[in-house]
């Protein structure tokens, strides 16, 4: 099977009031957040956990990479500028194809 690659943007959730729009990255085994700067950038071996909970309804998932939980929507939370639930069919296409990439 060849290796996928898929490059969408997402959302770094930081508690209840704060996110920051980034790209989420797989491509040649690398996975990779960046918004402004470089959040992660690793290879797949190096997540110590995935997770898509119910939570995020399809829309997002958990990920620990070295100790570190970081929590990414694929729907723009409220709490930006121009976030709207208009989005959540395509958000949660998205979560299927990063779901099928990362949980295999």
């Amino acid at each position: 099977m060849a290796e996928q690659s898929l490059s969408d943007t997402a959302w770094l959730l930081n508690g209840l009031v704060a996110s920051e729009e980034g790209t989420l990255t797989l491509e040649n085994g690398r996975l990779s957040f960046v918004t402004d700067e470089p959040i992660f950038d690793c290879s797949l071996s190096e997540v110590q956990e995935i997770k898509f909970s119910w939570l995020y309804f399809g829309a997002g998932c958990t990920l620990r990479i070295n100790g570190v939980k970081y929590r990414l929507s694929f729907i723009q939370p409220g709490n930006t500028a121009g976030g709207e639930y208009a989005s959540i069919p395509e958000a949660r296409r998205v979560g299927w194809m990063w779901k099928e990439a990362l949980i295999r």
